[in-house]
């Protein structure tokens, strides 16, 4: 967060977070689509990619291989879109 920003706006972010990794109160949650409103730069997901990243990195590595077929349905998708991706 930014030392800069207002305090509606440093409202705005930790209702964000919050509603990041918990469920708002009907009170919050108001006060968020009213801010939101306001700074139509953020989203109600703002923080989802950055808690999802957490959430993936403190999540301890399985000991048991992907099944082969899902493993060769990845790969071939992966290649597929990179193969999109290029054009």
């Amino acid at each position: 967060m930014s030392s800069h920003a207002e305090p509606r706006e440093e409202r705005m972010l930790q209702l964000l977070a919050d509603h990041a990794t918990d469920v708002l109160d009907s009170n919050s949650a108001a006060e968020l689509v009213g801010l939101l409103s306001v700074h139509p730069e953020y989203d109600e997901f703002y923080f989802e990619p950055s808690v999802a990243a957490i959430d993936l990195a403190m999540t301890p590595p399985s000991s048991e291989p992907l099944p082969k077929r899902l493993r060769d349905r990845i790969l071939i998708d992966a290649k597929r879109f990179l193969e999109t991706a290029e054009d």
